[in-house]
């Protein structure tokens, strides 16, 4: 029971940070975990931008998370984030038109 748990925990604190995890015992392989790599880029499809007596509208359609660059997407970088709640977040501003600066 012990050995059971002590695994678990392992596998949990492995996953957040490993690809690949296999756990093999004397018996022979126990279990195998293959985690999702993080999608950390966050692009878009197409922006829309009006100007007009001091105001600018956006509007970004298409935006997805991705775990290679835009470019190799053939789409327009939002940007690329260090955590998955930084890219979660900037997912929600791209869909919501609200970056943080506009170039």
């Amino acid at each position: 029971m012990k050995k059971l748990f002590l695994a678990g925990v392992l596998l949990a604190v492995s996953s957040l940070s490993a690809d690949y995890l296999e756990v093999k015992t004397g018996e022979g392989k126990a279990g195998v975990l293959i985690t999702s790599t993080p999608k950390l880029y966050v692009c878009y499809t197409k922006r829309v931008k009006l100007v007009t007596n001091d105001a600018i509208y956006l509007r970004y359609d298409g935006c997805a998370r991705y775990v290679h660059s835009c470019k190799s997407n053939a789409k327009a970088r939002f940007g690329k984030y260090p955590n998955i709640n930084a890219a979660k977040n900037a997912l929600y501003r791209c869909k919501t038109a609200q970056p943080k600066f506009v170039d």
